[in-house]
């Protein structure tokens, strides 16, 4: 079950490669940066919605968006899941972890280490964690109310598991995942039975559903599929 867990979080990063190099066929643009954004406290869900799908929305005013509606969070599912997405952008995980995942895509023996760093760099962001947090029902299950009010796409499913799973101290700061040495050791078995791992690797089974039921990339669907054991 360890070795299968350690292919399997191989499996979250081949993922998030092909994510990442999906994403990359479509035009990201660039946001007018603003030093100075003021989000009402009491925004509405139409309202915010209407911000996260603006593609101007830049990175200053998705992480005021963010605290707005992390506020919102504790008595609001629909802003919980908006919270999720703005979180993505507040974060630029995109844009972030874009040559980290790229030069791993194409190396021939990639640099885990460094690509884990990279993904530590982003779960750095504590109001962008705590968005992502939400998504955790408890012990790593999925809540299905914030993950339905978030609506993630599957490529946003899988980065946001890479960032979750990466993050510290349940994985050291620059932790290779995939040192078998390491996994058979007390911190690499915690790390595999930790909710963040379940999450990560509940969200990833999500996507590969997702994929599935619209029709979407046949290849990438059944490379999730076969790694996570799905029919």
């Amino acid at each position: 079950m360890r070795r299968a867990r350690a292919v399997l979080f191989i499996a979250i990063l081949a993922l998030g490669l092909m994510a990442c190099q999906a994403m990359f066929t479509t035009s990201l643009g660039t946001a007018f940066e603003r030093t100075t954004i003021t989000i009402p406290a009491d925004i509405s869900a139409a309202d915010a919605q209407a911000i996260l799908d603006n593609p101007s929305t830049s990175p200053a005013a998705y992480s005021a968006l963010l605290d707005v509606l992390n506020a919102q969070a504790a008595t609001s599912t629909a802003s919980a899941g908006l919270a999720v997405d703005a979180a993505i952008g507040a974060s630029g995980m995109a844009e972030n972890l874009a040559q980290s995942l790229m030069d791993a895509a194409v190396a021939a023996s990639p640099d885990i280490p460094a690509l884990v760093t990279a993904l530590q760099d982003i779960s750095g962001n504590a109001a962008a964690m705590a968005a992502f947090a939400r998504l955790d029902a408890g012990a790593g299950a999925i809540d299905p109310a914030v993950l339905a009010a978030a609506d993630l796409s599957p490529t946003d499913m899988a980065l946001v598991a890479l960032v979750v799973v990466a993050a510290p101290p349940v994985l050291p700061a620059g932790q290779d995942p995939t040192d078998a040495a390491w996994l058979a050791t007390g911190p690499g078995l915690a790390f595999q039975a930790s909710p963040q791992y379940e999450l990560a690797t509940n969200l990833l089974t999500q996507a590969a559903n997702d994929i599935i039921a619209s029709g979407g990339d046949s290849a990438m669907a059944d490379a999730l599929k076969s790694a996570l054991g799905l029919p």
